[in-house]
């Protein structure tokens, strides 16, 4: 690879990041309906280029057991959009926060939101599952 094509593939990732921040800067408040769709048709489009996946992956190895691709990545990630489908919900509702003494009688609460698009570089020989693993471990997930 030259330091050319390096710098080439640098600036297409960061005009894609930019665009997508632009998107999810114009719609920054995304209800709960709205995630469940994302994360409804993420788990759609993983099951149906399931095999796709796993001949991309078997060419990048060399070879590489479609039956290791399946339970190491596609599952994986299905598992883990399934988890946030479960607990969206729960992530999404507003929680209650102590007032302090100088604004009793009012009341504080806590909304979530999203923040925006977040950039994840994920090792070469578990590109799908360990990105969804450490998603999974941050609540809410990104599904802005």
């Amino acid at each position: 690879m030259s330091f050319g094509s390096t710098i080439d593939r640098a600036t297409t990732l960061l005009t894609d990041f930019e665009r997508l921040r632009a998107t999810s800067r114009r719609d920054p408040d995304v209800t709960l309906k709205a995630r469940q769709d994302r994360l409804r048709r993420l788990l759609a489009l993983v099951n149906d280029h399931a095999a796709a996946f796993e001949d991309a992956i078997s060419t990048d190895f060399g070879h590489r057991s479609k039956h290791e691709t399946r339970l190491a990545e596609a599952m994986v990630v299905e598992v883990s959009i399934k988890h946030a489908l479960r607990h969206l919900r729960a992530w999404m509702r507003p929680k209650r926060v102590r007032t302090e003494l100088p604004f009793i009688p009012g009341k504080n609460r806590l909304l979530s939101q999203a923040l925006g698009v977040v950039g994840v570089i994920s090792p070469w020989n578990y590109p799908c599952s360990s990105r969804s693993r450490r998603q999974r471990l941050r609540s809410p997930p990104a599904t802005s």
